[in-house]
This record gives structure tokens, sequence and C-alpha cells, in this order.
């Protein structure tokens, strides 16, 4: 995929005529930000890989910059006229974004890839020790947290 195809995919991934609505240079960065494994599963960087772009990511990247094209222009969302009143609201880019990469592959490799705990463990103790008023509380535990 190159700046001259990728119009027609975010196109036709977002089902909206935004295509215009971009620069070349934008094209490039979206494809920069969306190369992923080629077919012999190497990565950008390696010898022999083949420039290959997750289309679904592409789309993301295109719809996140129109939410912050949106938010940056601030937008008439209610008008009354002759006593009627009218809302409009606008497409939500970025909840459009979360989901297109929630649909890439990359994304399913990076849920894969997560790590199972939700704990910190560290090598010291942390936290203040209150009897010799300093850092770290060597007594305690060596989790930092526990989150969920």
């Amino acid at each position: 995929m190159d700046t001259a195809t990728a119009p027609s995919v975010v196109g036709r991934i977002l089902g909206t005529d935004v295509a215009g609505m971009f620069t070349p240079e934008d094209y490039e960065a979206f494809l920069a930000r969306s190369l992923t494994y080629d077919a012999e599963g190497r990565l950008p960087g390696a010898d022999g890989y083949i420039a290959t772009h997750d289309e679904y990511w592409l789309a993301a990247e295109a719809a996140e910059l129109l939410a912050v094209r949106q938010a940056a222009d601030g937008q008439l969302t209610r008008f009354t006229s002759e006593g009627a009143t009218f809302e409009v609201t606008g497409a939500d880019w970025a909840t459009v974004a979360a989901r297109l990469r929630g649909l890439s592959p990359l994304a399913r490799i990076r849920a894969a890839m997560a790590p199972t705990s939700t704990t910190l463990p560290v090598d010291a103790g942390t936290g203040y020790d209150p009897r010799s008023q300093g850092w770290p509380h060597r007594v305690r535990g060596g989790v930092i947290g526990n989150w969920s």
C-alpha cells in the first residue's frame, strides 16, 4: 500500500467520504504507524521485511486524527430557528478509532502478550520507612501495587 491507495482504504473502512480531508503527509504518517509483520512473520526493520500495513490500524489512525481536529474546531450542535429547535451530533471519531483498533490483528497480538498478573514486583522494599525516616521501607513486601 502507498499514499495513492491509502485514501481508498480509509474511505472504504470508515464508510464516509473522508479521503479529501487528509494531506499526503497525513497518509504517510498513517502508513508508517500501521506497519505490521509481513507474510513471513518479519517485523518492520528486519532483514528482508516487505512493507505490510494493517488496514484497520490505518483507518483507526485516520479516525483518531479526525477526532483531534473535531475537538479542536468546536461545533454547533444545537440551534433554534422560528420556534423549532434542532440538535445534531457529529461522528464520534475517537470511538471509531478505538473500535477499529480492536478489529486489528495487532490488537489481538497485544492482548495475547499482555501480562496476566496485575502486580508489579520489585526487588527492594517500597514506601517510606517511618522508623528510619527514609526511603525505601525495606521491611514491607516487594509489591508496588495490586490493581484489578
